[in-house]
């Protein structure tokens, strides 16, 4: 995400894509956690439950037994 907010994702299957995150709630936590703060585990309040970031997400990485 110091990339102009972009992440760079490779699969198992070799390909690899980037996705552009829009969501500042998101952006802000992403950094944190990645200084070492913001706490992994639980999300915090206001992360997105719709919209590109999500439907990336949701689509690209789910389970596909998952149900939200």
């Amino acid at each position: 995400m110091y990339h102009g907010n972009v992440s760079t994702f490779g699969f198992l299957d070799g390909h690899a894509e980037h996705h552009r995150w829009v969501n500042s709630t998101l952006i802000s936590y992403g950094k944190a956690v990645a200084l070492g703060g913001g706490g992994v585990g639980s999300p915090p309040a206001g992360m997105p439950t719709s919209g590109p970031d999500y439907e990336y997400i949701y689509n690209g990485y789910r389970s596909l037994s998952w149900k939200p």
